[in-house]
């Protein structure tokens, strides 16, 4: 799976406000706080008073996630002929 991201640093439209936090520090950090991410591609956009990056997130899907449900054989009633 992916995800896309975009990161600012200068005038932020967006949001109208200021951001002096480097490109560099805010992708890393978002990268520390989802630790089952990573980089795919990047794009930068150069603008009057800002730089903008567009990241392309893979997802690593957690393990629990992928096996399927087994139900329990205990769960199933079986008839008897006694």
């Amino acid at each position: 799976m992916q995800t896309v991201k975009n990161f600012v640093y200068g005038n932020n439209v967006l949001r109208s406000d200021w951001n002096n936090t480097p490109l560099e520090d805010q992708i890393n950090e978002y990268l520390e706080n989802h630790p089952g991410f990573s980089v795919a591609t990047m794009s930068m956009l150069n603008g009057t008073g800002y730089r903008e990056v567009l990241v392309v997130f893979n997802v690593r899907e957690e393990q629990s996630e992928k096996k399927p449900f087994v139900k329990n054989s205990s769960d199933k009633k079986v008839k008897r002929n006694d």
